[in-house]
């Protein structure tokens, strides 16, 4: 095995074992080896610990194709959750029927890593540690369990589709919904935004920062996947804002909560009917410009309005000088005739 020179988890170089984040996050505090007191699974020539990780998986109920094994801290190490003890962390071997599988361990804790460092996605805390003779293994702390050890709540998405053994048959949980319709119910129960936001066959529509996601569908690769990052542009050639109409030189503060302020995006020549346009406003003091604002002013001065085009669309803002005077004054009542 060649020399450890990064965190194990967070990837930090200069560390030979895991780092203070590391320790902090992924092990509440506790500082651990890297390095398991087991031989490989798969090493017929330890049939003991075949055994124990056997009997280990038999009282665990952790769903998936790729086998997982529960595992707590004691005494400084990682190793395998007794008969009736609560599991705090997943271990995952290396994969069993693939090429390159070796890899497959450090390959799910790089996507891990990317998908919270880079895209600042909420991950379940994960790192690798090594069998003896240095073969990787995965490792993830369960967000379901609280630190004294009693399960949070959670919903799986045969539940939320109302799947039972009653309705659904003994493999309820695997059998009968599609990825398109998980889709669905993402869409359903997750407030609408960034990652909640699914695409399944379809393409974005909309410009920005995507993280793509492939998933094989044959029966033999159900567990392979691929990830891509990619950015859409926004269009800018032949593109410009425009007014949609002309301010009057003056406006009193009522005039100017009824006037039409709006820009119009200009495509080709013609308006584009998803074009987004914000606006902001400074208001000229005696030497210089106060801090901007978003919203109509509502009190009298002298504004600069901006207009900046967004969504598929980028090209120059536009501005313009809006003066805006007090509302008049009711005149006041004369006095009754004596």
């Amino acid at each position: 095995m060649e020399p450890i020179t990064r965190c194990p988890s967070t990837l930090a170089e200069g560390y030979d074992t895991y780092s203070p984040a590391a320790i902090r996050y992924l092990f509440d505090g506790q500082s651990v080896s890297p390095f398991l007191d087991y031989m490989p699974i798969d090493d017929d020539s330890h049939s003991e610990t075949q055994e124990e990780f056997l009997h280990n998986q038999e009282h665990i109920s952790l769903s998936g194709v790729q086998p997982k094994y529960s595992m707590v801290i004691r005494g400084g190490k990682l190793v395998l959750t007794r008969e009736g003890e609560q599991g705090h962390y997943i271990l995952k071997p290396k994969l069993s029927d693939f090429r390159n599988r070796v890899h497959s361990p450090a390959n799910e804790h790089l996507t891990m890593q990317i998908a919270s460092q880079v895209f600042g996605i909420e991950t379940a805390e994960n790192g690798l540690c090594f069998f003896q003779g240095g073969e990787p293994a995965y490792i993830a702390k369960r967000f379901d369990v609280k630190p004294d050890g009693t399960k949070w709540r959670k919903e799986d998405f045969a539940s939320l589709a109302g799947l039972s053994t009653e309705n659904g048959g003994k493999n309820f949980k695997y059998g009968l919904l599609t990825y398109e319709e998980c889709g669905d119910l993402i869409r359903k129960y997750l407030p609408e935004g960034a990652l909640s936001r699914i695409y399944l066959d379809e393409q974005p529509k909309d410009s920005g920062k995507y993280f793509a996601g492939a998933i094989a569908l044959e029966s033999s690769d159900i567990n392979a996947a691929g990830f891509a990052m990619f950015k859409i542009k926004p269009k800018t050639e032949n593109v410009s804002l425009s007014w949609t109409a002309d301010a009057p030189a003056s406006m009193t503060v009522s005039q100017l909560q009824s006037a039409d302020l709006t820009a119009k995006v200009i495509s080709d020549g013609q308006v584009a009917e998803n074009g987004k346009v914000g606006y902001t406003y400074k208001k000229k003091t005696f030497l210089w410009f106060s801090s901007k604002m978003s919203g109509v002013p509502t009190e009298p001065g002298t504004y600069t309005q901006t207009a900046k085009a967004g969504g598929n669309y980028s090209c120059s803002t536009i501005s313009r000088t809006i003066t805006v005077t007090a509302d008049p004054q009711p005149a006041a009542a004369e006095p009754p005739a004596a």
